[in-house]
């Protein structure tokens, strides 16, 4: 048991704290050579002869504990097995002074006992972030390929669209300035066209309608004579988009649209990919158009021989693609060959 005297100089504990220090008094286990403890129901009056009627209820389970103050649940804690070193009780002061010399309690323990204990709040263990993480990463690469892929389908297809409103626009204040278009000066049929007549032409209908910020000269090397030879004017828009206008006898301009700069400059431009075609045909429609409008079978439009957009390699080029976008909204079908 213990003296008045040390009772007083405890601090204030609640019962079931007071208790949990009984248990572990060396009372309970009879003088101080140590004793190996069962405290079970059936053995606590005969293991341990000298526990108080209190506790003798407490280990029967027949005694309602009270809240406990944070001293008698530290009381609990110094009466844990890791203090004890096995299944054996020992006879043990919890003093800063002496608390080194029990090798089996934890490090948390003493410095419980010192006073120097700052509980940590609760967190993620590192191994916890790290699987976490590499969740991240397994998804991360699942999904980012067909993220940036849908990406750059939305920013080409909104450059097709964008240039087509833009020359349509251009062309009706043309044609509100400049007369309708079979007035307009086109290349004379049986002429060869230039970049000169295609500049002049250029400028007179169609210039000062664009936001544009360059105008140039474009050439490209004849495979047969392997000389120089004109392929239109470059006109370089605001948003970073290519517009190449080439002239051909009988009141015709195409115009190839590059979406991307990059690809346009070094020649690696891939035709329902990042080149896309437009056409003014004086002779059909006399408006703006992506090339292939008069064509209404889908099916012809995806595998001509000569301009489909999903035929491997048909004679003139894959200038079909800007009509299948158009037909379907300004959206890839499923099926659509190009990947972006």
């Amino acid at each position: 048991t213990f003296s008045l005297a040390e009772r007083k100089s405890k601090q204030k504990e609640s019962k079931t704290g007071w208790l949990v220090r009984l248990l572990c008094h060396r009372e309970f286990i009879s003088g101080s050579s140590p004793r190996k403890i069962i405290p079970s129901p059936e053995n606590i009056n005969t293991i341990i002869p000298f526990a108080f009627h209190t506790a003798q209820r407490h280990v029967r389970g027949d005694l309602v504990p009270q809240k406990e103050s944070e001293t008698g649940g530290l009381s609990k804690q110094l009466c844990h097995p890791e203090f004890i070193s096995g299944f054996y009780y020992r006879n043990i002061t919890t003093s800063p002074e002496n608390i080194n010399n029990i090798p089996s309690a934890s490090r948390t323990a003493k410095r419980h006992v010192r006073g120097g204990y700052v509980p940590r709040k609760a967190a993620f263990t590192l191994a916890e972030v790290l699987i976490t993480l590499g969740i991240i990463g397994v998804v991360a690469a699942m999904t980012l390929p067909t993220l940036m892929a849908d990406y750059r389908e939305n920013v080409t297809i909104s450059k097709l669209k964008k240039a087509y409103t833009t020359l349509a626009q251009a062309q009706l204040m043309s044609i509100s300035e400049n007369g309708d278009v079979d007035g307009w000066e086109w290349v004379p049929d049986g002429q060869e066209s230039n970049n000169e007549i295609v500049m002049d032409w250029f400028n007179k209908y169609f210039g000062k309608y664009l936001n544009k910020t360059e105008v140039i000269d474009k050439q490209k090397l004849d495979p047969v004579t392997q000389k120089l030879v004109d392929d239109g004017i470059v006109v370089r828009m605001a948003d970073g988009s290519i517009l190449n206008f080439s002239g051909f006898s009988g009141g015709a301009i195409h115009i190839r649209l590059y979406t991307n700069e990059k690809t346009f400059l070094d020649g690696s431009a891939q035709a329902g990919k990042d080149v896309f075609w437009f056409a003014f045909n004086n002779s059909t429609s006399k408006r703006l158009n992506t090339y292939g409008f008069n064509v209404k079978d889908e099916q012809k439009l995806k595998y001509s021989s000569t301009h489909g957009c999903y035929a491997e390699h048909p004679s003139v080029g894959n200038i079909y693609c800007a009509r299948i976008l158009q037909i379907h909204g300004w959206s890839a079908p499923d099926d659509y060959p190009w990947k972006f």
